[in-house]
């Protein structure tokens, strides 16, 4: 598996979005510095979006990359669903989004990028 692959090469460097920390050596994740217990197909998903935020992943792509191996399997396999549930609320909110993207997929988004900046105000004007 990838993120098996990952680790034994020696790809360990932690991925930092929003207030996560995902560590492939050791198959951790962290909000802030509160550990957070995932199973495999867990951290794997969040892994995967982890290394590209804001990018859109298919339920079919995670399923056959993780779980099944045929594209109609993966297509009709609901349990994606669950393991998304999951990770919204084992990570928290305000951690991260794990967005749906109707029609399409899934993608991970830090929550400070989606909020809008504040309203500048010259101290000046004050």
């Amino acid at each position: 598996m990838q993120a098996d692959r990952e680790a034994e090469s020696g790809n360990s460097t932690p991925l930092r979005v929003g207030r996560i920390t995902v560590h492939p050596e050791s198959y951790e994740v962290y909000v802030d510095q509160d550990r957070v217990e995932l199973t495999l197909t867990q951290f794997k998903l969040i892994h995967a979006m982890a290394k590209r935020p804001g990018w859109v992943m298919s339920a079919e792509q995670f399923n056959r990359r993780f779980a099944q191996t045929t594209r109609a399997a993966a297509a009709s396999n609901p349990s994606i669903k669950h393991h998304i549930a999951a990770l919204r609320r084992k990570l928290g909110v305000g951690a991260v989004q794990v967005q749906t993207v109707r029609g399409h997929g899934y993608r991970l988004a830090d929550t400070a990028i989606n909020q809008a900046p504040p309203p500048h105000t010259d101290p000046a004007k004050s």
